[in-house]
């Protein structure tokens, strides 16, 4: 039965007649019924196989803490950045398998490598850089944001306590990520994505794990973490949530990042989790500081057709 149906699946559009003689013919046509159902089985079975029971844990987080005084452009973690990047992977499932992709920093590489390599699986993937998850910014445009947080710092910064220090960082680095997201689809300058294309391009990381629950075997359970900076994960996270106001009202993003409880911290971000029944059917959920938000599955789509624009540009100009 085995041989006759791989002869179905080559011959199926094919007369019987043109590759057997009289009786043999006769009882190849008789078979069909039968070949067919074999075929429908063996589809069955292999839909079956893939993409049923399957989780996967979309987790965008921002590096881990970095060295002070920041004296250079590339800089590498703190030494209790690194101390809690192996926290963070030794926490992961032991079940689960993990991969972990990264910009195109230092810092954000040695933040994935903790990670992954602290984490208890023994099923590892290759680690990967990936442009989509890099600040595509200008030297002229960070100079800029460095004023804006210099300015709020003060002169009288290192007097200050370290609680008070602590606190005006923390004013300091919202009012930078908010001047930046109040560009919105615009870019601040030629070299600089705008906060919109900074956002689609991380969407294509998050389309790719949300594809990949299709292609798993079913019951699989994977960890992608995917390690970027704050302006990043902020962009990306107002473009794509769904919140409910006071008022009931359910809007999308955020205008400061106050209204979400300050800026994003060190490893610290949100997760969106595809899961998919017994049939295949997929839910998604998105996960931020311990909430749970709706996704908004039509602007994740427009910010799809954005990054597949912002690539056909990037190739004309090559």
């Amino acid at each position: 039965m085995i041989e006759k149906t791989n002869f179905y699946f080559n011959f199926m559009e094919k007369e019987p007649t043109q590759y057997f003689d009289g009786e043999q013919a006769e009882n190849f046509e008789k078979d069909i019924p039968n070949l067919k159902d074999s075929m429908e089985r063996q589809r069955e079975k292999q839909g079956e196989a893939f993409g049923r029971n399957v989780e996967v844990r979309a987790i965008f987080l921002r590096h881990a803490e970095k060295k002070f005084p920041r004296s250079e452009n590339e800089v590498s973690l703190s030494v209790n950045g690194i101390k809690k990047s192996e926290e963070l992977g030794k926490k992961l499932n032991e079940k689960n398998r993990i991969e972990g992709e990264y910009s195109d920093t230092a810092r954000t590489k040695k933040t994935t490598e903790e990670i992954v390599n602290n984490s208890p699986t023994e099923n590892k993937l290759k680690l990967k850089e990936r442009d989509e998850l890099a600040f595509h910014c200008s030297d002229n445009f960070m100079d800029e944001t460095t004023k804006h947080v210099e300015k709020i710092l003060g002169e009288s910064y290192e007097s200050l306590t370290e609680d008070e220090k602590k606190e005006t960082e923390i004013r300091a680095t919202t009012h930078g990520v908010d001047y930046y997201l109040n560009f919105k689809d615009e870019r601040p300058d030629e070299e600089t994505y705008s906060p919109v294309e900074t956002a689609a391009t991380v969407a294509q990381r998050l389309d790719t794990a949300i594809r990949k629950a299709d292609r798993l075997h079913s019951g699989s359970k994977i960890d992608s973490v995917f390690i970027s900076h704050d302006y990043v994960v902020a962009a990306f996270l107002k473009e794509i949530m769904i919140r409910e106001t006071e008022d009931g009202e359910k809007i999308r993003g955020f205008i400061s990042l106050d209204e979400m409880g300050g800026p994003i911290k060190f490893l610290e971000g949100l997760e969106i989790i595809t899961k998919t029944d017994n049939d295949g059917k997929k839910s998604i959920d998105l996960l931020f500081r311990g909430q749970k938000y709706e996704l908004d599955i039509k602007r994740f789509k427009e910010l799809l057709r954005i990054a597949s624009k912002l690539e056909q540009k990037a190739e004309k100009n090559k």
